[in-house]
């Protein structure tokens, strides 16, 4: 079953904190109690669904593509909704191919999510829940250019930002510019690329 699935790639994911170890074990009881975790109706509906990062990274440069989201008017990473019957890595490739053209991505962390989270959705359609799976591949800012015309049609200035960069934007709910989990996901993220 693919909830099954689901729930393994959940449950190996390793907490970074006790926020994560939370969103993790809410996320799995709710797997678990028979909801419909995949999004069945644009934009929200259910309330509660399954969501993919699809993180370009630049090891080497230490830098992410990001572009400003039109709908939740933040700067975000690519990705999307995982799609009804597919497993988390299926609606990673999908979203790594539609929104940026990469066909074969090289997934970092042996293809596991490196971070799941959970937000209330803010924007142009605020007020959901979204559970989200934090994929990152590699990729190289050099010759990366993702400006396929699905991405276009979603963000504003899709560019490189350095680590830096990401962390000096604000993730504070009275000023936010981008996802409330992202420094978490750049501390985590150079664990899986910086190993001790």
């Amino acid at each position: 079953m693919i909830e099954e699935k689901i729930l393994q790639t959940i449950s190996n994911v390793e907490p970074c904190d006790n926020l994560e170890r939370e969103h993790q074990k809410d996320a799995i009881v709710w797997i678990k109690s028979g909801a419909e975790i995949w999004r069945t109706k644009k934009p929200d509906t259910p309330p509660k669904h399954l969501v993919c990062y699809t993180a370009a990274v630049d090891i080497n440069k230490k830098s992410l593509f990001m572009g400003y989201h039109k709908k939740a008017q933040l700067i975000m990473l690519s990705g999307g909704h995982v799609d009804y019957g597919e497993t988390l890595l299926q609606a990673a490739n999908r979203e790594s191919l539609e929104e940026l053209g990469v066909k074969r991505p090289v997934w970092l962390n042996g293809g596991q999510p490196i971070l799941i989270t959970q937000v209330k959705t803010v924007g142009k359609t605020a007020g959901h829940i979204d559970v989200d799976l934090w994929f990152a591949f590699k990729a190289n800012s050099a010759s990366d250019n993702f400006a396929t015309s699905e991405l276009m049609r979603e963000m504003e200035n899709p560019r490189w930002y350095t680590f830096d960069e990401v962390l000096n934007l604000s993730v504070n709910p009275k000023n936010l510019e981008t996802d409330p989990h992202m420094h978490r996901f750049i501390e985590k993220l150079k664990k899986v690329i910086i190993p001790n």
